[in-house]
């Protein structure tokens, strides 16, 4: 008993200390440094509770994690090697509002005696928020009391530790600011003022006697969506302020988002900057005194798919600190999508792109149809080289486009494959897209033609009959594709090749079509001495000599016996013939 006694009558207790820390700081520390001239035996167990709660065990050389209490797993740390540097102070990470109160350490020797304690108060003050809106022209940080003599003490004014105001022996001590900063209430409220301001009085012997934690909020005008279609005048990214600005401000455009370029810069001595990108040199504008009608819009002429991005209007003061800013996105839309239809057969098709804004002489206009170049247009007259090789001859624009502002674009002798996006593109001497539209074109091809016909009859006329002229180089192509696939008859380069091993046995001598049916524009086939297993669903397809087709039309023919009938159903992808017997 004596020897316990003896122990107990050896433990050290510190005074309590007091720490305080506001809401949303990284980290707080609960210090506990020990002043004993002996070393700490190694065996010892260090533990920090929060008002009974496990937060903190250091014990054989190392923290031990499990022990903490879930709430605070993560959050607490001691140094590495505490016994050597005598140092058992607990660093408390994201402090919460819960984590306010009494803390005790406490360190036991081998035997669970308490050798060392301390305790330590935790305050977690919310700071108190003031919100502005970017362009005000001051802020008031609330600090209020009846307690002191302002006369008597040192008045110290913190942002993100460092001295913005000061206030001694009655006057204010400009010199002892750390940054070159005004007070916030003289009209020179910056963008880079948001945070945390941390307001401590000390008496003549620098203690601290009241201390107060204000937080501006400073809310960023809302980014705004401008909508606007390529070949447009001028678009306006408007951007209007409340309150007076110094005029010695300088006014930043800047494209940020696809890539960074300086759109237009005002300064009240220059409105003509140098730093302006050559891409929008002649394109922005802004009014001539935005400072006095407080209006620091954009006025972007000209307007290009390439505009489309993120603006940004920044205003800075002499010094170059920010003071506003505000976002605007702008989406160029290109010219609406155009649906033209047209039969097959026709001659030539009309792609229009009619324009209102004047073009440049040195720009390139490029059609493509599904990624093949099919006309060019540039240097003021078109390029047929660079044109694919199935469309020379058959493509044509207007004379003087740029002139007249008409872009379409004429195909002739249309073909089936001809069917498709047509995409026209224009493009400025750099390369960069100005304009750009889009024609679907939609082929339609012949109506199914029935007919019906006797067994036994001499022959019968499947009918093909055409508007438009023909290449002389053709290839026709007569087909059975239901209910089986066989060829029929071929005409090909002025002859008719219905003795050719690709027809089938079954129609050899039994089909015949006219001797020049380009010239007469009829591809009728003639089909003679006529069976029931003649039957069926016949396509005529023409193609041109590079093998592109060119039409098509499907005849369905129903071959009658006196005790049968035929009966055909038309869906969307298929016909089916169907010959019942009574």
């Amino acid at each position: 008993m004596y020897h316990r006694y003896k122990i107990m009558k050896s433990r050290k207790v510190y005074p309590v200390e007091m720490v305080e820390v506001k809401q949303g700081e990284e980290s707080v520390q609960l210090s506990f440094q020990i002043t004993e001239e002996k070393d700490v035996p190694l065996d010892v167990k260090v533990e920090w509770r929060h008002q009974n709660t496990m937060v903190h065990v250091y014990e054989n050389g190392g923290n031990q994690s499990l022990l903490k209490d879930q709430n605070h797993r993560d959050r607490t740390e001691m140094n590495e090697d505490p016994l050597r540097i005598k140092d058992f102070s607990l660093k408390l990470k994201d402090p919460q509002l819960s984590d306010r109160g009494v803390y005790t350490c406490t360190v036991y020797d081998r035997n669970a005696h308490i050798r060392l304690q301390k305790v330590v108060t935790l305050s977690v003050r919310v700071p108190e928020v003031v919100e502005v809106v970017k362009g005000m022209q001051s802020v008031i940080l609330p600090f209020t009391t009846e307690v002191l003599k302002l006369q008597d003490v040192t008045v110290e004014w913190k942002h993100k530790d460092k001295k913005v105001h000061v206030r001694q022996n009655g006057q204010n001590q400009s010199h002892d600011q750390e940054v070159n900063e005004e007070p916030l209430t003289n009209g020179n409220l910056q963008h880079t003022d948001d945070g945390t301001y941390t307001c401590t009085v000390y008496s003549e012997g620098e203690e601290i006697l009241l201390q107060k934690v204000v937080s501006i909020t400073v809310r960023v005008y809302p980014v705004e969506m401008v909508n606007a279609t390529q070949g447009e005048k001028s678009i306006l990214l408007p951007f209007k302020v409340t309150d007076h600005l110094p005029q010695d401000v300088k006014v930043e455009w800047r494209l940020i988002n696809p890539e960074d370029r300086m759109v237009y810069v005002y300064e009240r001595s220059k409105n003509e900057s140098p730093s302006r990108d050559h891409v929008y040199r002649g394109r922005a504008e802004m009014d001539e005194d935005p400072l006095t009608i407080k209006d620091l819009s954009l006025t972007l002429k000209d307007l290009r798919l390439t505009d489309s991005g993120v603006y940004t209007c920044t205003v800075y003061n002499k010094d170059g600190h920010m003071l506003l800013q505000k976002v605007v996105t702008l989406s160029v839309r290109d010219y609406p999508l155009e649906m033209v239809e047209v039969t097959q057969g026709e001659t030539s098709v009309l792609l229009p792109f009619k324009i209102t804004e004047d073009l440049l002489q040195d720009i390139k206009v490029e059609w493509k149809h599904q990624n093949i170049i099919v006309h060019v247009y540039q240097n003021s007259q078109n390029q047929s080289l660079l044109m694919d090789e199935d469309y020379k001859g058959r493509t044509e624009m207007n004379e003087g486009p740029l002139k007249n502002k008409d872009l379409s674009l004429t195909l002739k002798g249309l073909q089936l494959s001809d069917r498709g996006g047509y995409t026209c593109t224009v493009y400025n001497k750099d390369g960069s897209i100005l304009l750009q539209k889009v024609v679907t074109l939609s082929v339609r091809g012949y109506q199914t033609e029935m007919v019906e016909v006797m067994e036994g009859e001499g022959s019968v006329l499947l009918p093909f009959k055409i508007t438009g002229d023909l290449p002389r180089d053709i290839k026709a192509e007569w087909r059975l594709t239901h209910p089986e696939e066989k060829m029929v008859h071929v005409y090909e380069s002025g002859n008719n090749l219905s003795d050719e091993d690709d027809q089938e046995q079954v129609y050899s001598s039994r089909t015949e079509m006219n001797e020049d049916p380009v010239t007469t524009k009829d591809l009728s086939l003639i089909l003679k001495d006529l069976h029931l297993t003649d039957s069926g669903v016949y396509t005529c397809t023409v193609y041109n000599k590079y093998g592109h087709m060119l039409l098509q039309k499907s005849v369905t023919l129903s071959v009658r016996g006196e005790s049968n009938i035929c009966l055909s159903k038309i869906s969307e992808n298929e016909i089916t013939v169907i010959c019942l017997s009574v």
